[in-house]
């Protein structure tokens, strides 16, 4: 394989993306732009280093950090920079960059870090849209809460070879604004203390603003597909994500079918946020009167 250095003597492979390049709505090179953008910043290297180590100008590592224009070539080279070389984890990001054709309505990402890549994600969002049915999304989840979520869904999840921190969001972070289905809020995940303690923190987060809570009545009639739904807006696009077995990203114009039309019509159904507030704090209430 060749090496980083004779990757860039060898081409031109860091000059500008052409007008059809750019055109095309490419999420799994939106994808890992931002998840190599993280991982520099949580090992401590900055673009310059980064650029050194690969032999680029800064300007190419700055570009591959913004505008999404990644070349395999140079991702890889970035990423043993980084200290990620074990071939999955390579071939994981990798797989990102080239599998995409522009002609399919889904990019799956089913590697190993696949959370750390949403997670990345997630934290450079200017806001996010979540809905879910299930459970509380993993992003405003306790600690207690997750590992009551994971041993009861027996999730066994590959890390990322770097760690990014749990996918947690509070003041300080992005906009959220949470769709949650009415019924979540009756589920006793790991307990009555666990749940009450999750719903406190919940509105507490409501309180801070860096959150708001939009409660969705069981009998809406609103029928999303499985799983957990996102919308983030991130510097370089709109990036909608599907959460099932596997990581599923979409952009538009195919998300404004299958996902923006699905929380559009959640958000018109949901309660405002005031009476979503009332009950969310109803239902704390509830569950610490039943671990007394």
């Amino acid at each position: 394989m060749d090496t980083p250095s004779r990757l860039a003597s060898t081409r031109n492979w860091w000059s500008p993306p052409n007008s059809k390049e750019v055109g095309a709505a490419n999420p799994g090179r939106l994808v890992a732009a931002v998840y190599l953008a993280a991982v520099r910043r949580v090992t401590g290297i900055s673009q310059g280093q980064a650029a050194r180590a690969v032999g680029l100008p800064v300007r190419v590592v700055h570009r591959l950090e913004r505008d999404a224009a990644v070349d395999p070539c140079a991702a890889e080279g970035l990423m043993r920079a980084y200290g990620i070389t074990a071939e999955e984890d390579l071939g994981a990001v990798l797989r990102l960059l080239t599998a995409w054709n522009g002609c399919e309505s889904m990019l799956w990402d089913s590697g190993p870090g696949n959370r750390d890549r949403l997670g990345a994600c997630e934290r450079a969002a200017h806001t996010v849209r979540m809905w879910s049915a299930m459970v509380l999304p993993d992003p405003l989840q306790t600690p207690a809460y997750a590992r009551a979520v994971a041993h009861r869904i027996r999730l066994d999840l590959a890390p990322g070879p770097v760690p990014l921190g749990m996918r947690v969001l509070s003041h300080g972070g992005p906009r959220v604004t949470l769709l949650l289905d009415e019924a979540v809020l009756t589920r006793p995940i790991g307990g009555y203390d666990v749940m009450a303690d999750q719903l406190a923190h919940l509105c507490r987060l409501v309180g801070h603003g860096a959150a708001t809570v939009r409660v969705v009545p069981v009998d809406c009639g609103v029928i999303p597909p499985a799983g957990e739904l996102s919308e983030l807006h991130l510097p370089n696009g709109r990036l909608y994500v599907h959460e099932g077995a596997s990581v599923n990203y979409v952009v538009e114009p195919v998300a404004r079918v299958r996902f923006r039309a699905h929380l559009d019509a959640l958000e018109a159904a949901a309660l405002p946020p005031r009476e979503s507030y009332r009950r969310l704090d109803r239902a704390r209430n509830t569950f610490e009167r039943r671990t007394a």
